[in-house]
């Protein structure tokens, strides 16, 4: 029974490691598109962008009560 336990701690830290690196993965893409949306991009793409970026931002806000 043991082992079963390591194996499913083993897989939790195994699907935990994935989505940080998958997060990682994201957050180069997003930092490479705004740098090319802000040299190429046209007024509303870049405008488009911004409001993407406020709703993720929005999102994560905690209100201090």
């Amino acid at each position: 029974m043991k082992n079963i336990e390591h194996i499913s701690d083993y897989r939790n830290k195994l699907i935990n490691k994935d989505l940080d690196k998958q997060m990682m993965k994201h957050l180069e893409l997003l930092c490479i598109n705004a740098e090319l949306v802000q040299i190429t991009g046209s007024t509303s793409q870049k405008m488009q962008l911004i409001e993407s970026l406020r709703k993720i931002n929005n999102f994560y806000l905690v209100e201090d009560y």
